[in-house]
């Protein structure tokens, strides 16, 4: 807007009109909210009157500061969304941590009643009885490998586990221990599960053996999980410069290339189908991604749909005077 004295801009208050020299412009400063505030200029303190350079000059100056005033705004926006996304996140692991607790407790102690019954602590059962309450024991254990999943995630995601301290530790007796569970949980006699260790003993690996027990229990068991028919699972070693890559082969399904990238999200699942073949939420594979960089580590996979998948994870060799001192090996 363009004008001369004596009359005032309108949408300016007497005060601030009164201090404009005769001759003045006025402009608006808009963003999608609307208008967000008036400028107005003048030349009291110059000679000469405005001229269309001047209004050119103005109308630059009204455009940029818009802008500025928009991408303030929205960037406002983002930081208010993000937060609620944070609390709402925040809230969802609170939630899942709650649930998993108040199901592992009557959990663990139906568990342990059916075990008592299946071994005969309350009295004699027959045949039939038997293989039923062996059928509740494998569910059972299923579930609560789930609800211990739930719980690890939510730990990691509550930064419960975001400080490890990483010691010398003895990688293959981590493998030894994790495949006597796998194999006792999942007992599967068409899969052969094969440790092949090296000529030489593994130098000791910079980790932390729980989180160690944890990544390979998850990658070892979904091995045998996704192998529907007679295979092998096959464990081996590779001794770099300054790590350990231990690789964990399977022949079963395996993956399709657009799967590889997504594997490691939560919940995430190749076959969503209520009525699919194998069980699970999705969440293994996700718990040992985000143990690996605790540890950091590196992960990596490589799979042929209908062939099998590898999965191999990399480890620093611990230092010498750290492995002699505290490795025990």
């Amino acid at each position: 807007l363009h004008g001369r004295q004596p009359a005032p801009p309108k949408s300016l208050d007497p005060d601030t009109a009164a201090l404009l020299g005769e001759e003045w412009l006025l402009g608006a400063l808009r963003t999608k909210r609307g208008v967000r505030a008036f400028v107005a200029v003048d030349k009291a303190f110059q000679p000469g009157g405005l001229t269309r350079d001047d209004a050119t000059n103005f109308e630059w100056l009204l455009n940029q500061a818009s802008l500025a005033l928009e991408n303030a705004e929205l960037y406002d926006d983002l930081r208010r969304a993000y937060t609620e996304i944070q609390e709402v996140d925040r809230m969802k692991s609170n939630f899942l941590s709650t649930i998993s607790h108040e199901l592992r407790t009557p959990l663990t102690s139906i568990l342990g009643f059916v075990q008592l019954m299946a071994n005969g602590r309350t009295g004699p059962v027959n045949d039939e009885q038997q293989r039923l309450l062996e059928k509740v024991v494998d569910k059972s254990r299923d579930l609560q490998s789930l609800v211990n999943d739930i719980l690890e995630v939510a730990e990691i995601q509550a930064g419960g586990l975001v400080r490890l301290d990483p010691e010398p530790v003895a990688l293959e007796d981590v493998i030894d221990h994790v495949i006597a569970r796998v194999v006792q949980r999942r007992r599967a006699p068409h899969v052969t599960v094969e440790h092949r260790r090296p000529a030489q003993p593994l130098p000791p690996v910079l980790g932390e053996r729980q989180a160690l027990e944890r990544i390979f229990y998850h990658l070892i068991d979904n091995a045998v999980k996704f192998i529907p028919q007679a295979g092998r699972v096959t464990v081996r070693h590779r001794v770099t410069r300054r790590t350990v890559q231990t690789s964990i082969t399977d022949t079963g399904i395996g993956m399709a290339p657009q799967h590889l990238e997504k594997i490691f999200e939560h919940f995430y699942q190749i076959d969503s189908d209520l009525n699919r073949t194998f069980n699970g939420v999705g969440l293994g594979l996700t718990i040992t991604k985000k143990l690996v960089n605790l540890l950091g580590a590196k992960i990596e996979v490589q799979s042929t749909p209908g062939k099998g998948s590898t999965f191999c994870v990399s480890l620093r060799i611990a230092p010498v005077d750290e492995a002699s001192g505290g490795a025990g090996i």
